[in-house]
């Protein structure tokens, strides 16, 4: 049988729809490890898995968002956007890093599991890592030339008009609002010997995280 670590972030839309997943896992004879916050360690055992922490510098426990970041709720569309993915998303990959290198040391896990918005176990599959996969909670967002990126609110559309409106907000996006998030994501990479992105990263995160 096999060796799972599962990585989730601890609200609720992220453990909920993992937890039948856990036990589904742990029905058909297979070993799991779970890592998530404190608060959440009865429903992870309950699903059949081993209970790791978090680290607490990024366990929210019960808090609020804004509670844990208070600096957040001072910011507003964009400027917000990006505070998310600079600090949740890439922000805590190096602590998530550690502990999934922790469990590891005693756990010879043969799948990295992690959610929508927790890269660790993708970067440390592509740094030799196990095989990883995603559980995706989010609604596909996979890009398009008949679609406008993620996130936008806009009706896809296959005429020319709709089909250059898409373009100019992909260029938009990846070239001009998102830049800075780009060049911080290829520091990271670098700094984790990881090969640099050809896409930039909301591209990225869409399409290969489970490759990276």
């Amino acid at each position: 049988m096999a060796k799972f670590i599962i990585f989730t972030a601890c609200a609720p839309g992220h453990i909920n729809p993992t937890i039948p997943i856990c036990s589904k896992l742990y029905e058909r004879g297979h070993e799991v490890v779970w890592i998530t916050s404190r608060i959440l360690r009865d429903k992870v055992e309950s699903a059949g898995a081993r209970f790791h922490p978090l680290p607490e510098e990024i366990d929210f426990r019960d808090k609020n968002v804004y509670d844990f970041y208070p600096e957040l709720a001072k910011l507003k569309g964009i400027k917000q956007i990006k505070w998310y993915i600079v600090n949740l998303f890439l922000g805590t990959c190096y602590a998530q890093l550690e502990v999934i290198d922790d469990v590891l040391r005693s756990f010879k896990a043969d799948v990295l599991i992690g959610d929508t918005i927790t890269l660790g176990p993708y970067l440390r599959s592509a740094m030799d890592g196990p095989a990883s996969a995603m559980i995706s909670l989010l609604p596909l967002s996979i890009p398009s030339r008949d679609t406008a990126p993620f996130g936008f609110g806009l009706i896809p559309g296959k005429n020319i008009f709709m089909r250059i409106r898409n373009k100019l907000l992909h260029y938009l996006n990846d070239n001009i609002l998102f830049i800075d998030v780009n060049k911080l994501v290829t520091e990271m990479l670098k700094r984790l010997k990881l090969p640099a992105s050809k896409l930039s990263f909301l591209k990225e995160s869409c399409l290969n995280l489970p490759r990276w």
